[in-house]
């Protein structure tokens, strides 16, 4: 399994902008808590939507195995304000029923396992898109 690897202050920055943009700890639909990484080689990007309002956040990243999956985005950001490391390492492990986001810190000598959902259940951002338009008409 080859990492990739991120600059941790700009990945907490990036969570920190979908928040607004991510629905409540009440909402029903889950996957409006989790904000979704897309890391490949083609594109490298945090996305979150509410439904009313979505939004998608550049990020820079060392790619070694793609990162597609959507995680819960107050637990993610819980955990990343733990760390200290100048960058951080990530995988998915995807050979269980539910996908997992792994994450490593060399200097905390941590790797730490969340839950996810693929991000093929995630909201598509074109129909939303598309809809905030409408709206604003």
């Amino acid at each position: 399994m080859e990492f990739t690897k991120v600059n941790l202050k700009e990945f907490r920055k990036a969570i920190k902008q979908c928040r607004k943009y991510v629905a409540g700890k009440k909402s029903g639909l889950g996957i409006l808590r989790c904000v979704a990484i897309k890391i490949t080689q083609d594109e490298q990007k945090l996305v979150a939507t509410n439904l009313e309002d979505c939004i998608e956040v550049p990020i820079t990243a060392l790619v070694g195995e793609p990162v597609e999956i959507c995680v819960m985005h107050y637990v993610l950001n819980d955990l990343l304000a733990t760390l200290t490391d100048e960058y951080i390492v990530l995988a998915v492990n995807d050979e269980d029923t539910f996908p997992r986001l792994i994450i490593g810190s060399e200097i905390d000598n941590n790797i730490t396992e969340l839950i996810g959902i693929t991000t093929e259940e995630f909201p598509p951002l074109d129909n939303i898109k598309k809809y905030i338009e409408e709206q604003k008409k």
